[in-house]
């Protein structure tokens, strides 16, 4: 196993190299290519529907009329989105601000506004990064045409401005679709004047024909009145749905858990209730500020805000059902209690959230519109160091698949390794928690596991215990063999033999008990039986029974149990004779003879 593990360790490594080099590389020509001269007058093309404000304003317009049409063609949204300096984290949103600068375009009452802007030549003759379009047109025949309008609704509370972006396409600018509210309420009169219900288009509009007139037509920070009262209500609103999704979802959740998993404790339902609320909130707040019409700045700055508490609820929501389940199914009464459960169930809940944060990083990054492979590709350098360094973390990462394929030990069994002696308390990617009996936690690297022997104690089947009782040297030859017949009556004993006959597979266990050596304070008879099933504190609970039941047979048949002794002679003691008297009496009677 350990050769498998290393093998796989230095392959997983070249592989973690190869792919953090070829980033590298594929950065640094990509930096190559750019900072390269562009040959002869080479330059970025650029889409032609983008190529300058007259196409833009065309492509805008053309793409308007077809929506007006076919509200739901996702082709010309996205087309019309690309003319607009707002970010695609808002989403649909931006729907709003098109349709309302193209109801600025429609009371303006120009034959063919397009014709209005500059061309491709014009622009990179005149080389300009921004043209407004009104009211101070830069051609005075088409400044003299907005002279009638101007003096009918009144000098534009805001400019309609186009600007070239950094990759050469022209947008309609930022702070154009910012005060798109003022442009609307300024040429709104013309609209009615023109039988344009623009209410059809934006459900915005509908809204804001119900508000009094004393909440239109004023403006603070690019809002009126009655948009800064309406994202109020919004964030009111959202609060209310938070405290009732979670009233109604609390319940709910309760039974369909108890149901399909089991059943959990309140603390865990209430924690994934909270994020599941804050989840509803988010979309209550979107849905109303899609009537609110917001302009750009405020429209971005809203939708952004509502996308990301949608994000970060979806992801608490996530994490909190994790741990839910989790939860539930441990605290099963038929489920969560094995060994093999509480290994997995952990290594599950683990994996599930690593998955959930790696969603989470790559939604948020695409409503931040950040760019995640060039971002990668930057670390390429700092990858490739971390990976030479983390040798002995992949080490032990495959260390720990291998433990959870081999399972050479589960969660609560005891284990002997390198000398510690405890109970397994959690098997982990990295490390392995072992529980010593005098309380201490001891992690084990799992690249250390599977390198050397791990002695498993729980998956022995039996306990053998091989016992020596000693009984004294002057014993007569019937006490010792009386002694030997005790113990193996014990064996038959009720309360003593049960356990101690077992059958593993086919072989079986009997207990066994000779007179077997002569030690050299002592008499020694060998016992040996096998315990089983494996329970420890019942097996010494066991041993317990079968001494005592050992002393009071001996101390009955008179049988003295032998321990380390030395014998003294001394003159004079009237009952053994000293054996230099016995010497002289040889001696003397050898003599005589």
């Amino acid at each position: 196993m350990r050769n498998h593990v290393q093998r796989l360790s230095r392959f997983v490594l070249r592989a973690v190299v190869l792919g953090c080099a070829i980033p590298v590389l594929a950065t640094n020509q990509g930096a190559l290519a750019k900072n390269a001269p562009p040959a002869g007058n080479e330059q970025a093309e650029v889409p032609s529907e983008f190529a300058s404000p007259r196409d833009t304003v065309h492509t805008f317009l053309t793409n308007m009329a077809v929506l007006e049409k076919d509200r739901e063609r996702e082709s010309a949204w996205h087309t019309v989105f690309k003319a607009m300096e707002l970010p695609a984290a808002v989403g649909n949103l931006r729907k709003h601000v098109a349709w309302k600068l193209h109801a600025v375009y429609g009371g303006l009452a120009l034959p063919d506004a397009a014709k209005l802007a500059y061309g491709h030549e014009q622009t990179e003759k005149l080389k300009l990064d921004r043209f407004e379009f009104l009211p101070d047109n830069p051609e005075a025949k088409w400044r003299t045409g907005f002279q009638a309008l101007i003096k009918e609704l009144g000098q534009p509370p805001a400019a309609i401005v186009l600007r070239r972006s950094d990759d050469g396409r022209w947008k309609f600018s930022e702070d154009t679709l910012g005060d798109i509210n003022r442009l609307y309420s300024w040429i709104e009169p013309r609209l009615a004047q023109r039988g344009i219900d623009s209410g059809q288009a934006f459900e915005s509009t509908g809204v804001r024909r119900l508000v009094p007139k004393a909440f239109k037509n004023r403006f603070v920070l690019g809002l009126e009145y009655w948009q800064w009262l309406g994202l109020l209500i919004a964030i009111f609103l959202a609060v209310v749905a938070d405290f009732a999704a979670r009233l109604v979802l609390q319940p709910v959740l309760v039974r369909l858990v108890g149901r399909f998993v089991g059943e959990a404790t309140p603390e865990a339902v209430r924690s994934a209730v909270r994020p599941l609320g804050l989840v509803v909130a988010a979309v209550a707040f979107l849905l109303l500020v899609n009537l609110l019409g917001l302009p750009g700045v405020a429209l971005t700055v809203a939708g952004v805000a509502a996308r990301l508490l949608l994000i970060l609820g979806g992801t608490w929501s996530a994490w909190a059902a994790t741990d839910l389940i989790s939860n539930a199914y441990v605290r099963r009464p038929e489920g969560g209690k094995s060994a093999f459960d509480k290994m997995v169930v952990p290594l599950f809940r683990k994996t599930v959230k690593l998955f959930i944060i790696a969603l989470a990083v790559i939604y948020i990054a695409e409503s931040l519109e950040i760019a995640l492979a060039p971002l990668l590709a930057s670390f390429g350098l700092v990858g490739l160091a971390i990976s030479f360094a983390a040798q002995d973390t992949i080490k032990n990462l495959f260390g720990g698949i291998t433990v959870y394929v081999d399972r050479p030990f589960k969660v609560g069994e005891r284990v002997l390794f390198r000398g510690y002696d405890g109970a397994i308390e959690e098997i982990g990617f990295r490390s392995t928690k072992l529980r010593t009996a005098t309380g201490h936690l001891v992690t084990i690297p799992n690249a250390s596991i599977t390198s050397e022997p791990v002695e498993n104690p729980a998956r022995r089947p039996y306990i053998r215990r091989v016992l020596n009782v000693t009984i004294t040297y002057d014993t007569p030859r019937d006490k010792i063999e009386q002694a030997v017949q005790i113990i193996r009556d014990l064996f038959e004993e009720e309360g003593i033999r049960e356990p101690i006959h077992p059958v593993i597979g086919k072989d079986e266990f009997p207990p066994r008990a000779f007179f077997n050596d002569f030690n050299a304070e002592s008499l020694n008879i060998f016992v040996i039986y096998w315990y089983a099933p494996p329970a420890w504190w019942d097996y010494l609970q066991h041993a317990q029974h079968f001494n005592l039941r050992l002393f009071e047979e001996f101390e009955r048949a008179g049988i003295d149990f032998a321990f380390p002794t030395r014998t003294l002679y001394l003159a004079g003691d009237q009952k053994r004779e000293l054996a230099l008297k016995k010497l002289a009496a040889d001696l003397t009677s050898a003599g005589a003879d």
